[in-house]
């Protein structure tokens, strides 16, 4: 076939390039047919175009993999359980939710026991591993260590003085910094920062398009990068901020149920951070598989 005149073909154009292609250059089966129902004729396309059209096929099914791979996660299993038990309680039995998410209630406790298990995890890869990775591990282990601390106000919830009494007079009366007032303003608004911060930096790093970025990641790790991991986390947390705003309890119930001090409970908030919890659990779980495996895979000293 002669080549077509006109400029070069061009593969940054896009797929407007092509189209305008196409209909200015129409193959022998496209003759006769209105240019708006004229279909690519992939032999009379450029060679460069015939050849980038595989690697857009594998590029969509690598994606699709990658999607129902993610989708298998236990972090995954757990979030969406999460979220359809607490859709099919608040909309079934509002009451009953808000007996389990009351302030110290079932739910609050089951969240301190998943997040103390994820410490001892932690704990357990800060023994296990070495050099950088414990140094991220020991991070991990003190940050985990201190929203169990907040969780549980300092040993205030299970009678305990872990610290509260100290808490209390440096904030004016408050067990713990993130429910406190200082200075007329609560706390709660950049706590969001400074206890939410250190878990989306951990898990949204592998995602940086930085080569430099990677390799420090890589290096500092205790566990293989998992970028599914680092997306998953992100999709539910803005999942759980867009749940968190719907007033399914408030219909429900026929109003707004508030604590003593005028403040609304009953939120999925305390109930979906459990997901939050299980996901550092899970990260520590096969942290400590991949070192048990290469401590078996390495010699025993002197053989070799």
């Amino acid at each position: 076939m002669p080549t077509p005149a006109g400029p070069p073909w061009r593969l940054q154009n896009g797929q407007r390039a092509l189209h305008t292609w196409v209909i200015d250059h129409p193959s022998p089966s496209n003759v006769g047919r209105p240019k708006t129902a004229a279909a690519p004729n992939r032999a009379a396309l450029p060679s460069v175009v015939r050849s980038d059209m595989p690697r857009l096929y594998a590029s969509v099914r690598y994606n699709a993999r990658m999607a129902a791979k993610a989708l298998r996660t236990p972090f995954a299993w757990v979030f969406v359980a999460m979220v359809a038990a607490y859709l099919g309680v608040v909309l079934a039995a509002p009451e009953l939710w808000l007996w389990l998410a009351a302030k110290e209630g079932p739910l609050e406790h089951a969240g301190h026991l998943a997040l103390a298990v994820a410490l001892a995890l932690w704990l357990g890869v800060v023994v296990r591993s070495t050099g950088p990775a414990r140094g991220l591990a020991v991070c991990v282990s003190a940050y985990l260590s201190f929203a169990l601390f907040e969780e549980i106000d300092w040993g205030a919830v299970y009678g305990l003085d872990l610290g509260h009494s100290l808490i209390a007079r440096w904030t004016g009366g408050s067990t713990n910094l993130h429910n406190a007032q200082w200075k007329h303003a609560s706390l709660l608004g950049w706590s969001v920062v400074w206890m939410g911060a250190p878990m989306g930096l951990f898990f949204a790093l592998p995602l940086v398009p930085l080569g430099r970025v990677r390799r420090l990641w890589q290096r500092c790790a205790p566990a293989s990068s998992q970028p599914t991991e680092g997306a998953l986390f992100l999709i539910a947390a803005l999942l759980t901020t867009c749940i968190d705003g719907l007033p399914l309890l408030e219909r429900g119930l026929g109003y707004v149920s508030r604590a003593g001090a005028g403040d609304p409970i009953g939120g999925p908030l305390g109930f979906l951070q459990i997901a939050f919890y299980a996901a550092w659990a899970l990260v520590a779980w096969r942290a400590l598989g991949e070192l048990t495996r290469a401590a078996s895979a390495a010699p025993a000293p002197g053989v070799g």
